[in-house]
């Protein structure tokens, strides 16, 4: 009888312990970034890298991120205007909630940080600094190999000086779980 209380024991630490492997995954995503409350600035293009660790209870996405801001429409009485910046960052979100690998739809909460980098070649602009992000999204998962990830998300980077480059970033993108 001992022999099997142990046996069934260890078996439950080896059911428990397997089902807290990380799962990972990689993917690529591409979208919207929409800059707000900056007249010099218009929407543009994103896209970018994630790599994917599920945790126990969070899902942590290392990630690379360009995206290119549209070239503003001029106001009355200027002819023109500089190209939009551009904007890289390294960064890291957190995400609580869904599942990735699980068919089905899963919504989730992500926030991040990462160090932006804003560069606008016209004017000179050339600042990097840390800034935070937060939104909503959700994951369809296809197969347990394969999720369609949406999601959008506000970025607040703050400048020298004060004040910030503001945008709301919205993407889909494709993750494979390994």
């Amino acid at each position: 009888m001992r022999v099997t209380v142990v046996l069934l024991t260890l078996l439950l630490i080896g059911a428990a312990l397997s089902a807290q492997t990380p799962k990972i995954g990689i993917g690529g995503f591409a979208g919207l970034s929409i800059p707000l409350a900056q007249d010099d600035q218009a929407s543009g293009k994103e896209f970018g890298f994630r790599a994917r660790i599920k945790l126990a209870f969070v899902t942590v996405e290392p990630n690379f991120t360009i995206a290119k801001w549209g070239q503003a429409d001029p106001p009355e009485g200027v002819t023109a205007m500089p190209d939009g910046s551009k904007v890289t960052s390294f960064g890291i979100d957190a995400l609580l909630g869904g599942a990735p690998g699980v068919p089905g739809f899963k919504p989730f909460f992500v926030i991040g940080g990462a160090s932006y980098k804003v560069k606008n070649d016209d004017t000179q602009f050339d600042q990097s600094r840390l800034g935070f992000s937060a939104g909503l999204g959700f994951f369809f998962g296809l197969s347990p190999k394969f999720d369609l990830d949406v999601r959008g998300k506000g970025v607040v980077i703050p400048m020298d000086g004060g004040g910030s480059k503001k945008a709301i970033s919205v993407t889909a993108g494709v993750a494979v779980n390994l």
